[in-house]
């Protein structure tokens, strides 16, 4: 599998792949949304744990 990401995600995946390697699990990630009002913020959308996304795609094999 070859996976062609946007941007300077290819820096973000080498990071995450480190920690994963350095922990021996995946870590959290944030996905933002824009805030609403005037002034260009972000806020929280939801945390996403990547184990358990792992975890349940192995159930799926």
């Amino acid at each position: 599998m070859l996976i062609n990401p946007p941007g300077f995600a290819a820096t973000a995946l080498a990071l995450v792949a480190e920690i994963h390697g350095r922990m021996g699990h995946f870590p959290m990630i944030l996905r933002l949304r824009p805030a609403e009002g005037p002034v260009t913020r972000f806020e929280v959308a939801e945390i996403i744990n990547l184990q358990n996304v792992r975890d349940d795609s192995r159930k799926q094999r």
